[in-house]
């Protein structure tokens, strides 16, 4: 239960992230942490991250019910395998494109805080992929 409220948080960490950057694609505005953003990437780059939203919130109603437990671990180990350490995996294409699209946003200076501003947007994605690894292993000690 303790991982199920991880994912809530998590997810509710990387949506706010998202509607965050979900401004006005060429207006220069405050970021995360205070830089100035002088051009956001196009909105298109966040699809992925609204349908991994939507996984979530499926996930979250499903899990729920221990009577889908079982195929849910079954597609979490879906979601973190592909090829050699998994690079191939559901859980590094969406951690891809988080990081594509912070990397794609353009910053009215350089330097500390602006990096301090791109890894803000990415713990997001990275606390989600965390959490759901947490269910994963959750759901292996209860259905090995």
């Amino acid at each position: 239960r303790f991982v199920l409220h991880s994912i809530v948080a998590a997810s509710a960490v990387m949506v706010r992230a998202a509607a965050r950057a979900d401004g006005a694609s060429t207006s220069p505005r405050a970021s995360m942490s205070g830089v100035r953003v002088g051009a956001w990437p196009p909105i298109e780059y966040l699809e992925p991250i609204v349908e991994l939203r939507q996984l979530l919130d499926a996930l979250v109603d499903g899990v729920k019910d221990e009577g889908n437990w079982p195929s849910i671990g079954r597609r979490l180990d879906k979601f973190f395998s592909g090829g050699p350490g998994g690079i191939f995996s559901d859980r590094f294409f969406y951690t891809g494109v988080s990081a594509q699209y912070v990397f794609k946003i353009r910053y009215e200076e350089d330097g500390a805080a602006v990096d301090a501003d791109k890894l803000a947007r990415q713990e997001g994605i990275v606390a989600t992929m965390d959490a759901l690894q947490d269910l994963r292993k959750e759901l292996k000690s209860t259905f090995p």
